[in-house]
């Protein structure tokens, strides 16, 4: 189980082997789909997520806050922290949360509500990640991050 309250987000990876689930509280989880779903590894956001995306290295979460979160899960396998930019994830394997509506020129609060969709356009190994986010107020931003 993901979760006591709604699942916001969930993509299966592209080797059909786990499964990623963000949450209402805020809960990103990878589960195991060959195991009746048990949970691998779990990571904490700031904010519930309304929507996820990833490429098999990287989960992608937004949130109500406006942040897309993302998480380094390729970290556990043991295999070594993959950069996003010149970016390194924490510990946990979370990098640093992204504002798409800064990308897409907007003030310092966020600006365009939660992120509603989100998708990977880009994502080769070491390079900076190419995304588009459709936000709540209808603003779709496409932008490297």
């Amino acid at each position: 189980m993901c979760t006591q309250d709604y699942v916001g987000g969930l993509v299966l990876s592209p080797c059909g082997r786990y499964v990623f689930c963000g949450t209402a509280d805020g809960q990103l989880s990878l589960l195991d789909v060959r195991n009746r779903g048990s949970r691998l590894a779990a990571a904490s956001t700031d904010a519930p997520v309304r929507c996820c995306a990833s490429d098999g290295w990287l989960l992608l979460a937004g949130g109500e806050a406006g942040l897309v979160n993302m998480w380094d899960v390729g970290m556990m396998s043991a295999a070594r922290a993959a950069p996003v930019g010149r970016h390194l994830p924490a510990p946990s394997g979370l990098y640093a949360p992204w504002e798409p509506a800064r990308a897409a020129g907007g003030d310092d609060r966020g600006g365009g509500g939660a992120c509603g969709a989100l998708h990977v356009l880009q994502a080769p190994g070491g390079r900076a990640v190419d995304l588009a986010v459709g936000m709540e107020d209808g603003t779709l931003v496409v932008a490297r991050c």
